[in-house]
């Protein structure tokens, strides 16, 4: 992508470095390099035109003001993919940008005593199910924060459009690491 060609979100992204890993595969980008032709217009992606997975995604992020990598990675987690780390910063939200990086706990005292606002919100909900709904992070400047990665519309994925209501707030990734489904892992 060329600077011309980039939208806001994704400007925002590429002015810092991301690590993205996807524990048993050498280089993520494999996993959206089947190519194939479009069977309908798609934004700006024309009907018959052969392109990648990633293609696809990428004009998905762009009609959504959102990064390719946001893309991409709710792409994976809604398709059995499992958060092991995540370090990011939030942009957009005063409050939320004072933060400064921000890594997430896979594992937190919250997740597994959650509080009563919780119960209320999410009875019978596991201990991953709140990691993800009820995020808490260790951020650089403001000692431990909560933050959802979940929205309600899309249960199951911690990364959500731009657009959803429930996640206004655009985040900018640092280091993302995911464990493949255990079908994957098997099958390799």
């Amino acid at each position: 992508m060329t600077s011309e060609t980039l939208w806001p979100a994704q400007a925002r992204q590429n002015q810092v470095s991301v690590d993205i890993v996807v524990e048993g595969i050498s280089d993520w980008h494999e996993l959206f390099s089947k190519r194939a032709a479009l069977e309908r217009e798609y934004g700006q992606l024309k009907a018959g035109q052969e392109l990648s997975f990633l293609d696809l995604l990428t004009e998905e992020a762009r009609l959504n003001n959102v990064s390719v990598e946001r893309t991409v990675l709710s792409h994976l987690v809604e398709r059995g993919y499992k958060l092991e780390e995540l370090e990011l910063e939030f942009d957009g939200n005063p409050e939320q940008e004072k933060w400064g990086r921000c890594t997430w706990y896979k594992e937190h005292k919250s997740y597994s005593s959650p509080s009563r606002r919780r119960k209320k919100s999410m009875p019978g909900a596991s201990p991953e199910s709140l990691s993800l709904a009820c995020s808490m992070f260790r951020t650089e400047h403001s000692g431990d924060q909560e933050f959802t990665l979940m929205s309600m519309q899309m249960v199951g994925a911690f990364l959500v459009r731009l657009r959803d209501p429930e996640f206004p707030v655009p985040i900018i990734f640092r280091r993302v690491v995911l464990s493949a489904p255990k079908a994957v892992a098997q099958a390799a």
